[in-house]
């Protein structure tokens, strides 16, 4: 709880430094999403997201995020897009992706058995 208050507090600072940086909104985004502050999360990913598109491990965090929002569709959006690249294919980001999206169908098909 101590370290993510202050990983909040630093990325803050970073972003009020130069709110350009992606990876202080992808930092600050993470650490509201473990804090459960998901609409501040959704937020801060989504500007790490437009300024740097290409890292798989920002994207599977906006969709967790989305997850928990109960934006599913738009959170497999987001996560299938990572698989159909080849690029980002060995990414662990990208990887995550796949184990998350094996268990949302595998929870869905367990729903639909019983």
């Amino acid at each position: 709880q101590g370290r993510r208050n202050d990983a909040i507090v630093i990325y803050k600072g970073i972003i009020a430094l130069d709110a350009g940086v992606p990876w202080g909104h992808a930092g600050l985004g993470l650490a509201e999403l473990e804090a459960g502050n998901y609409a501040s999360a959704e937020a801060h990913l989504r500007k790490a997201t437009a300024a740097d598109a290409n890292d798989p491990s920002i994207s599977v965090n906006l969709a967790e995020c989305l997850i928990r929002l109960d934006r599913l569709a738009d959170a497999i959006t987001i996560m299938k897009a990572l698989l159909e690249d080849p690029a980002k294919a060995s990414h662990p980001g990208t990887i995550r992706a796949a184990a998350i999206l094996q268990g949302i169908f595998l929870g869905m098909k367990n729903d639909s058995a019983a």
